[in-house]
């Protein structure tokens, strides 16, 4: 059985070969997420079947994994981990109001699901829905184009979206 790693306060790593990756990653993002989700746990391991990374919520801890690909860019990476990110401040951080305001900015209806429905599709894509359309913004407002953009519903976010990110996160 293979054990997680701890490198940093911030992430752990199944294999030493992530450490690089990790730190550097955590660079280009550039958001000190520690001290709005201090709960939160950040490991990477070997890839693992389709998935990039998945978020658990527990009662006492959330943690992020991310299942690094062989050729996978510090870019990709950093990518993936605010999108997850974005998830974490979400379920910890916004409001109804704040998830309405995103919806209207982005233009998109009102009625746009927020989440895939757990129940009946648990590894569903969040790429069509406004959970999904906001961790994609929220990745890329912080890491850049280079982070891609998968999100169904919309273009890249605007100035005017990205400025709404920062300042939920309280950040220039």
């Amino acid at each position: 059985m293979l054990e997680w790693l701890a490198f940093t306060i911030y992430i752990s790593v199944i294999q030493p070969k992530y450490e690089n990756l990790a730190l550097r990653a955590q660079e280009v993002i550039g958001w000190d997420w520690k001290a709005k989700l201090p709960k939160l746990q950040i490991m990477l391991g070997a890839p693992r079947s389709n998935r990039l990374a998945e978020i658990r919520r527990l009662e006492y801890t959330t943690t992020i994994y991310v299942w690094v690909r062989k050729n996978q860019t510090i870019m990709q990476t950093a990518g993936i981990i605010a999108h997850e990110l974005a998830h974490a401040f979400d379920l910890e951080h916004m409001k109804p109001e704040q998830r309405k305001k995103w919806l209207e900015i982005r233009k998109l209806k009102a009625t746009t699901e927020w989440e895939p429905p757990q129940s009946s599709c648990p590894t569903c894509s969040d790429d069509a829905y406004g959970s999904g359309d906001f961790a994609e913004a929220f990745a890329f407002t912080l890491v850049g184009p280079l982070a891609g953009f998968k999100s169904t519903l919309g273009p890249r976010p605007n100035k005017e979206q990205q400025a709404f990110i920062r300042e939920l996160l309280q950040i220039n």
